[in-house]
């Protein structure tokens, strides 16, 4: 083989190797002094595949061919991968179970553009009204999930910390006990 060749190919594989990272499965939670709460749950369709490091991007060129049953089983996949993946923990806990929406953005849930290449993920968001003696929220990485779980949440549109959790992995548990004090508060007035 002719060396330039040789060496063409190993530079692209080298860059083929880093261009995707391994994904993972940001749950981005927002508690406001209603009570409301908006889960959200960005689902790379990479994570589907056993290899999902190695696999392209759902690009916008793609998602815009894709038919509704297409669609279809791309929600059920994200359904099915959450359930396998995250635990959803309420202290005291609540008797709802996730029912999930479905829409299409880019990473980070920024809205899609017009161009072909931008990769595209599934965002899944459960909202619901939270019980006001709920004093605290957590997340579990389910010990048979394969990616980490990014716990990223804001109360009263104050950011609060990132935690990362591997597989097995539990999240700190986040405090709504001022949200409750707030919220009975408002309702004495």
């Amino acid at each position: 083989m002719n060396r330039g060749i040789f060496s063409f190919l190993l530079l692209l594989s080298g860059f083929l190797a880093v261009a995707h990272p391994v994904p993972d499965l940001p749950v981005r939670s927002q508690f406001n002094f209603k009570g409301e709460v908006v889960i959200r749950v960005e689902v790379d369709p990479r994570c589907f595949v056993a290899d999902a490091e190695n696999e392209p991007y759902l690009v916008n060129g793609v998602y815009q061919a894709l038919n509704k049953k297409d669609l279809a089983v791309l929600e059920k996949q994200t359904g099915e991968l959450i359930a396998k993946s995250i635990g959803f923990h309420f202290d005291p806990p609540i008797s709802l179970d996730p029912k999930f929406n479905y829409y299409y953005t880019t990473l980070a849930g920024k809205p899609l553009d017009k161009k072909d290449q931008t990769p595209v993920v599934i965002q899944a968001e459960w909202k619901f009204k939270l019980p006001e003696n709920v004093k605290a929220y957590q997340v579990k990485a389910l010990p048979d999930g394969r990616f980490s779980v990014l716990f990223i949440n804001r109360v009263i549109d104050e950011k609060r910390d990132l935690n990362v959790l591997f597989p097995g992995e539990a999240s700190y548990k986040l405090d709504l006990s001022l949200l409750a004090r707030i919220r009975k508060s408002k309702q004495e007035k």
